[in-house]
């Protein structure tokens, strides 16, 4: 159940409902956003049994989820897939964050959004692969700026954590849980942004026709700790998108988006503040024993 004070109308959450790539219907549905119990958690039919067993099956399934993790991140190719497939869905998010503010409906959205990400493991090849439950929240002055928006959803997060062993950011925390194959497993969160260095959203639509066209930044921190910087429709780049990684995108097996090598992104002084926030709320949102601290 969503604990988040109801006295203010900024800052709260603003559902939709659907996965990212669906369309939104106007009207939430009922008893969106309300806690349904581990519909998205792995199935427990499996554990214990004695034929075909795997490593780690007779474990509980939190500690089975850190192994499989573990197995994810140990496919060199696997988690370069994972990076682009997230940075796919990363760029659609803005879109889709830039629909929402831009239709304002049924009331205006903030321009500051939270993404958490969904990776099946089982599927890591697939075009659907990874999923996102985005989180939009009602504009206002608890929302005007991207690193309250993080500094908040990290404190209600750790308050859900602790009050709730079930955990879990799409039911808890996420606007749109959306549809997911049971299995999957947090990936990494993503902070998106439609304020940019072009401008705030407010000047920015004044220059475009259509939301898919405005800029957005998303700050991106995935379960094996890679950070990526994505500037979408940035004025001036002939690019869609200028993207810049802590990490290789290249694969062998996967021919990725052009991308920039960026070691040091997160000790650039005008964003360092973003980057260790997001690292929070990664943490937070992941648990304790799932990531590493790499500041």
């Amino acid at each position: 159940m969503n604990t988040e004070p109801v006295a203010a109308a900024s800052g709260l959450p603003h559902r939709h409902s659907g996965r990212v790539a669906a369309a939104y219907p106007v009207t939430p549905p009922v008893d969106a956003g309300r806690y349904a119990g581990p519909r998205h958690a792995q199935s427990d039919e499996n554990v214990g049994r004695v034929n075909g067993d795997q490593p780690g099956d007779s474990l509980p399934p939190g500690q089975q989820d850190v192994l499989r993790r573990l197995r994810l991140l140990e496919d060199a190719h696997g988690v370069v897939v994972v990076r682009n497939r997230a940075v796919d869905l990363m760029l659609h998010a803005g879109g889709k964050h830039a629909e929402h503010v831009w239709e304002g409906v049924p009331a205006p959205v903030a321009a500051h959004a939270v993404m958490f990400l969904y990776v099946d493991p089982a599927a890591v090849e697939a075009n659907d692969a990874v999923f996102v439950a985005p989180r939009y929240l009602v504009a206002g002055p608890e929302s005007d700026s991207l690193a309250a928006v993080a500094a908040g959803v990290t404190r209600n997060a750790l308050h859900l954590r602790l009050a709730d062993h079930r955990f879990d950011a799409r039911t808890h925390l996420a606007t749109s849980p959306g549809q997911m194959p049971d299995g999957v497993l947090y990936a990494g969160t993503g902070l998106c942004t439609l304020d940019t260095d072009a401008g705030p959203f407010a000047e920015a639509r004044r220059l475009v026709t259509s939301p898919w066209y405005a800029p957005s930044r998303s700050f991106l921190e995935l379960l094996d700790s890679t950070r990526i910087l994505i500037d979408r429709n940035t004025p001036g780049q002939q690019t869609r998108a200028v993207i810049r990684s802590t990490r290789t995108l290249a694969g062998a097996r996967y021919t990725s988006r052009p991308w920039i090598p960026a070691v040091d992104l997160v000790r650039e002084p005008q964003n360092r503040a973003v980057w260790w926030l997001l690292h929070l709320l990664n943490q937070t949102v992941a648990g304790p024993g799932s990531l590493t601290d790499e500041r």
